[in-house]
């Protein structure tokens, strides 16, 4: 009980410090003037703000407390996993539907992920330093490459297929995001849909694919070190994935708020 505890207090006192580091790197970062005036006109949520602030931190102490590696192979793991997941994957699918964010620039993408990368990042290193965790040998976990590269493609058709299942029959019933990326609200049916989609837009279904497969490779890191049980990891890898959906839940300037809860 008294490790409970003391693992909720440090994840409420390191979700406080990620929102220090997260606000300090994204407003010293040269964005565009077109960025910083509506990012200022957004209204800050702070009680959304930090639940989700909280997931990403509770999910970096779960798992520097459910791994077996220490050190720098557990920093590696926890920033590879988490950062890439969390912001590099979020914002390709920023780039891909980038025609629907009027005005938002690569430039101000590369910024954020940037911005992200310095927060969790220094987030991590203070878990480490923190929980006095050092480096022991022999931790590296081998991973059988040619079962895991036909894993890697089936993921890849699993996700595209999930994603237009439930992007159709959740996200795009709703009429303002309908609005928001095709202009329309009308709703012809899925499949046809999916038509739409392949006449005009057929690069969507290669790059879904690929982004499966690069969502399975963000757990490579996670893969390779050492675990107190399969449970653990299973866990850890079902957080930083949740991790992702979360950030929806905080309001921001690029997405109305219809639009950010049909999500």
């Amino acid at each position: 009980m008294k490790k409970v505890v003391k693992g909720i207090l440090l994840s409420i006192l390191m979700s406080i410090v990620y929102m220090i580091i997260n606000g300090i790197s994204h407003s010293i970062l040269p964005f565009s003037e077109w960025f910083v005036t509506n990012s200022m006109k957004q209204e800050t949520n702070l009680g959304l703000t930090m639940i989700y602030m909280l997931a990403i931190s509770g999910t970096i102490y779960f798992i520097t407390q459910h791994a077996r590696c220490k050190g720098k192979e557990l920093y590696m793991a926890v920033i590879g996993s988490v950062f890439f997941t969390l912001s590099f994957m979020t914002q390709i699918e920023t780039i891909i539907f980038g025609s629907a964010f009027e005005g938002l620039s690569l430039h101000d993408i590369l910024l954020m992920v940037l911005g992200d990368f310095i927060s969790i990042s220094l987030t991590g290193l203070l878990y480490i330093l923190i929980l006095k965790r050092k480096t022991q040998e022999h931790e590296i976990m081998t991973i059988d490459w040619k079962k895991f590269v036909k894993c890697l493609l089936l993921n890849g058709l699993i996700y595209m297929v999930i994603y237009f299942i439930f992007g159709y029959f959740v996200a795009w019933k709703s009429e303002d995001l309908r609005i928001f990326y095709s202009g329309s609200a009308e709703d012809p049916g899925f499949f046809y849909r999916l038509y739409v989609n392949a006449r005009d837009n057929f690069i969507i279904y290669p790059i879904q694919y690929v982004r499966g497969i690069l969502f399975t490779l963000g757990i490579i890191p996670l893969m390779r070190i050492r675990w107190k049980s399969k449970y653990g990891f299973m866990i850890s890898v079902c957080a930083v994935f949740l991790c992702t959906g979360m950030g929806l839940i905080v309001p921001n300037f690029l997405f109305p708020d219809a639009v950010r809860l049909a999500h």
